[in-house]
């Protein structure tokens, strides 16, 4: 039994030192000169740039910011919006959000939020102002 454990560390020993051989091997900087092409600083710019550009359009896309370009985006309208947000101290706040064409008032305090009111279907603009129903 202690040969079928023995056996396996003794090859993994003798792997890990004959790595360590090789990588003392080659010593660093032996080169006959110290200058890096310019095409190469070049290439691995332009590489770093793509490689920003492909993260930034996933993560757009990934977040709900979705590109029509892109094969993979569906386009979805939003369902909700918040129309008004009023800060009423440092950890309360009121805020009037639209969902499906339907106005609630929200109080968000400390770690509760709540529904204060409902307010009906949303406001309708004619001409510059704007008429909200009314609730007793």
């Amino acid at each position: 039994m202690s040969g079928r454990i023995i056996r396996p560390i003794a090859i993994a020993a003798l792997f890990a030192v004959n790595c360590a051989a090789q990588a003392q091997a080659q010593t660093l900087g032996t080169a006959t000169d110290a200058e890096i092409s310019i095409w190469r600083i070049v290439l691995s710019f332009l590489l770093c740039v793509l490689v920003a550009v492909a993260a930034a359009l996933f993560m757009r896309a990934r977040m709900g910011g979705l590109l029509p370009s892109l094969p993979f985006s569906i386009a979805r309208p939003r369902r909700l919006k918040v129309v008004e947000s009023v800060r009423l101290s440092a950890t309360s706040s009121l805020s009037i959000v639209d969902c499906d064409g339907r106005e609630m008032l929200f109080l968000v305090a400390g770690g509760e939020s709540k529904i204060v009111a409902d307010l009906g279907a949303a406001a309708v603009v004619s001409g510059s102002a704007q008429e909200r129903p009314r609730h007793a």
